[in-house]
């Protein structure tokens, strides 16, 4: 039962996370990339 502030605060949030989701997508390849087994 979420109340209307809760609502917005919960769509800032997802705003929030759709703008970075990008980036955490190429931090994320980035990252397996680096510790992939056999890269120097």
């Amino acid at each position: 039962m979420l109340n209307q502030i809760d609502c917005e605060t919960a769509g800032k949030k997802l705003a929030e996370l759709i703008e970075q989701f990008e980036f955490d997508i190429t931090a994320a390849e980035l990252s397996a990339y680096l510790f992939k087994p056999g890269h120097a």
